[in-house]
C-alpha cells in the first residue's frame, strides 16, 4: 500500500480487525517455527548460492503470504515474537498508531510515529 493510499484506522476498525489478526498470528508462528526448524536447509542454499529458491524451505512461503496479507490490510506487524501490531490512525489531526499486543484484550493503546511501543498512551 502506498503512503499516499494508505489505511487510517478508528479504534473501532482496528479492535474488528482483531480476530482475524490473532488467527493470522497463529500461522505465522507456526510459519516461523517450521522456518526455523528448516534452518540448516536455508543455510545450505546460502552457500550453494540458490537463495532464491527460499519458496522451498517449509514455512517460508506461508509466511510470506501471511506478512503480505497484514501489509495488504494495513496492519503493520512490529515483532513477530510478542505478536505486537500497529494500525494507523490520526489524533488531534496528526498522524499516530494505534497499538495492540495479544496480551490486551482489545486496542487500549497509542503512539506517535517516533516514540513506539515504549511511548505508548492509553487512548
Amino acid at each position: 500500500m502506498s503512503p499516499e493510499a494508505e489505511r487510517l484506522f478508528t479504534v473501532s476498525e482496528a479492535n474488528a480487525a482483531l480476530p482475524g489478526l490473532r488467527r493470522r498470528l497463529e500461522r505465522i508462528c507456526a510459519a516461523r517455527a517450521e522456518l526455523i526448524r528448516s534452518a540448516e536447509k536455508v543455510r545450505g542454499l546460502e552457500r550453494g548460492g540458490d537463495a532464491g529458491h527460499a519458496e522451498e524451505v517449509p514455512g517460508a512461503s506461508a509466511l510470506r503470504r501471511e506478512l503480505e496479507v497484514l501489509a495488504h490490510e494495513g496492519i503493520v506487524l512490529r515483532d513477530t515474537d510478542a505478536g505486537s501490531a500497529d494500525f494507523s490512525s490520526e489524533r488531534g489531526g496528526e498522524r499516530v498508531f494505534l497499538c495492540w499486543t495479544p496480551e490486551d484484550p482489545d486496542v487500549r493503546y497509542w503512539h506517535g510515529p517516533d516514540s513506539g511501543f515504549a511511548g505508548r498512551r492509553f487512548l
